[in-house]
């Protein structure tokens, strides 16, 4: 099943379900960046992503 919905090569979407002034929330932040809302949401789960890995490879240098 090709779900990319015409997005370019090697994309797809997700769908998010969050709290209505969450949405606001990132919304607003998004724009004060100058991105789409979509952007926003990649690069701040990415960040997370990447301050998980370091906390985890801080913990097992303990």
């Amino acid at each position: 099943m090709d779900d990319n919905k015409g997005l370019g090569e090697g994309m797809t979407s997700v769908d998010i379900y969050c709290h209505r002034q969450h949405k606001v929330q990132w919304k607003q932040e998004a724009d004060e960046q100058g991105i789409s809302l979509s952007r926003y949401l990649v690069e701040l789960i990415q960040e997370a992503r990447w301050e998980r890995f370091q906390a985890e490879r801080t913990e097992s240098q303990i």
